[in-house]
Order: structure tokens, then sequence, then C-alpha cells
């Protein structure tokens, strides 16, 4: 009689091991799922985000985000950020990168919304500049208010979306 408990005891725990190991096969084909998913945001965002800030040339009024300002060539990047919006809404309960496809949305609202500000008091618009360590700053008229809020858009929206998953 107690060899019996032993061996359906024994049974039921390797049918358990199986059935556990099965879904961690599961669990792990899901994390390298999610684990690409999450590196092609990265790809995608950072993508953009570069896309953005190099120009023809290092002046930065060759640059791309130029582009946003006109409201002629804006659509495309709207419709770029929009479909990135969508993603990012789908994809909000998956890691914390995830997030990060609500970055062109954010950058394009922050930029609009400095250049009011830098139209307002300079009549121009912003000029971000990136410094290098191999190229000096580029352009003379770009005042301490340009490279300011040029590292705000890049930080808020970079930080932001993280900051809204930590948060949820």
């Amino acid at each position: 009689m107690g060899n019996k408990r032993l061996r359906s005891s024994q049974q039921s725990c390797s049918r358990g091991n199986v059935i556990g190991n099965i879904k961690k096969t599961k669990s792990k084909r899901m994390s390298n799922i999610e684990q690409i998913l999450t590196s092609i945001s990265i790809f995608f965002v950072g993508g953009y985000m570069f896309f953005m800030f190099c120009g023809r040339n290092s002046n930065p009024k060759n640059s791309r985000y130029n582009e946003i300002l006109d409201s002629k060539k804006i659509t495309k990047h709207l419709i770029f950020a929009a479909i990135f919006l969508i993603i990012g809404m789908i994809r909000f309960d998956s890691y914390a990168f995830e997030t990060l496809y609500f970055t062109p949305i954010l950058f394009i609202a922050s930029l609009l919304i400095f250049n009011q500000i830098i139209k307002k008091i300079y009549h121009r618009n912003i000029l971000i500049e990136i410094r290098s360590n191999v190229s000096p700053y580029v352009n003379k008229r770009a005042t301490f208010l340009d490279r300011l809020f040029g590292f705000v858009i890049i930080l808020f929206s970079v930080i932001t979306p993280l900051l809204i998953k930590k948060i949820n």
C-alpha cells in the first residue's frame, strides 16, 4: 500500500515537471518575442530622433526638425507619430521601453511649444544644436535659450514615456 502511494506521488510530480517545462518553454518564447519587439521600439525611436537632428551638414538651420516647423511638411511627421502612438497604446502593458513609442508625438508637441516661445522672444525658429566634442557650436545666433530648450525637448520626449510607465 505504501509503495502505491509513493509511485502515484512520483508520477504526479513528473507530470507536474512536464507541465512546468512546457510553461517555461512558452514563457521563454514569449520573452524572446517581447525582447525583439522592445529592441524594435528602441531602434525606431532612436532612429527617428537621430534622423530629426541630422541635417545635410552640421548647420541646425538645415536639420530635418525644421520640416516640423513648416506647416506644409508637418503632415508626414504627424502621421508617423500617430502610428507609433497607436502601437504604443496597444503595447503599453508590455516592458517599460515599449512606452518609447510615445516619443515622436512628444517630440513634435514639445518642439512646437518651445518654438512658439522662441518666436515670441527672438522672432525666428528655434535652433537646436547638438554639441559634439569635435566641432564647436555652428550657429552664432543660437542663444542660451535655444540650447536649453533643445536639451529640454530631447530630455522631455525620451524621459516622459518611461516616467509614465513607472507611475502606472
